[in-house]
């Protein structure tokens, strides 16, 4: 399993989710708490197999393609990760750290995040038995997304973005949410299927999270046949007015007040206006209170105007989801109220 951490709202400096908060990206790629670790949690896990970072310019009518730093490298050890996220500024930023699965190979091309297009794209977790699907899975791809997947190692997670990217004819179009998700239904439910029809009894681990820049989907998914009550990887939302480091106050000298500033980072709720969307592994903060669990089987849609949308996600008949009875997106997306985000969170699943 892998780490990830996405922001959407008011731009931000990257260190500001990346290196600075106490329970930063970069922390959880030595000092995990909540990884999945074949059927069990271990922490403090190791995400040490590579990392990378994704962003969008702050003016996307003019440049709508987003740019990524990824190394080989493990996060804790980059200086260049550092200095840069001192100085990148977005308002949509993607960070991840690898545990690459057993028997991969740990190559630059194969870290996340993925771009294509307008798209960025991430993933914790695994297609199960992948050796047994990936043919069938490819052979859905046209040509310019199977050239896609092979030049970018054809990984389990390389081949999910290329059946998202598959259903898209213009990959650097605008499309309205409702297409996101439906696509984003379509690949969780193709993966499932596939792998039923082949036999797989591993357990498939979809944690996807992607974005064209404007608006962001996240999803939280299991498919495990031995164990049909499996639990998810972990993720987690924020929402607020603003995203920001605490000050803190200590006992200078002769018993002076002395304020500063550490790791320790919280959501703002001045109204009830969202202006910001986290979606995380892990929380960034030890503030429980600023995050809520994405329940499992759910995908977290965050809109443009960051309305925040949750749709339960049903991936075959087996499991009392017929996609040809999907019923419409008025009825099957709960709106989250920004008053949701204020308590404790209920369950560490």
């Amino acid at each position: 399993m892998c780490r990830l951490t996405a922001y959407i709202g008011t731009p931000i400096v990257a260190a500001d989710l990346v290196t600075r908060p106490n329970h930063s990206i970069i922390t959880q790629s030595f000092a995990a708490r909540e990884r999945l670790c074949e059927t069990h949690y271990t922490p403090p896990c190791i995400n040490g197999d590579g990392f990378g970072i994704g962003w969008y310019s702050s003016d996307m009518s003019e440049d709508p393609e987003p740019c990524i730093y990824r190394s080989t490298r493990p996060a804790w050890n980059d200086e260049n990760l550092m200095q840069l996220s001192e100085k990148i500024r977005s308002h949509l930023l993607f960070a991840h750290v690898r545990a690459a699965t057993p028997g991969s190979v740990v190559a630059e091309r194969l870290c996340h995040p993925f771009r294509c297009g307008r798209y960025l794209f991430m993933h914790n977790g695994n297609v199960g038995g992948f050796d047994r699907v990936r043919r069938r899975l490819m052979d859905r791809l046209n040509d310019a997304c199977f050239e896609f997947a092979v030049a970018n190692g054809a990984s389990d997670t390389v081949v999910c973005f290329a059946l998202f990217l598959n259903a898209l004819p213009d990959h650097m179009a605008v499309v309205s949410p409702d297409v996101l998700r439906q696509n984003m239904e379509g690949v969780v439910a193709l993966i499932v299927r596939t792998c039923q029809e082949c036999g797989v009894e591993e357990a498939s681990l979809l944690n996807f999270v992607i974005s064209d820049g404007l608006m962001l989907l996240a999803t939280r998914f299991v498919h495990d046949p031995k164990s049909p009550d499996s639990s998810p990887a972990s993720l987690y939302f924020g929402a607020g007015t603003a995203y920001e480091r605490k000050t803190t106050t200590t006992a200078g000298p002769g018993g002076a007040v002395v304020a500063g500033t550490g790791g320790e980072y919280g959501m703002t709720h001045t109204d009830r206006r969202i202006k910001v969307v986290i979606a995380t592994s892990e929380p960034l903060s030890d503030n429980h209170t600023d995050w809520v669990v994405v329940p499992p089987n759910n995908m977290l849609i965050v809109t443009p105007d960051l309305h925040l949308l949750l749709a339960p996600l049903g991936a075959s008949d087996a499991m009392g989801f017929a996609l040809e009875n999907i019923m419409s997106m008025e009825r099957r997306l709960l709106p989250i109220e920004l008053q949701d985000t204020l308590g404790p969170v209920a369950s560490r699943a």
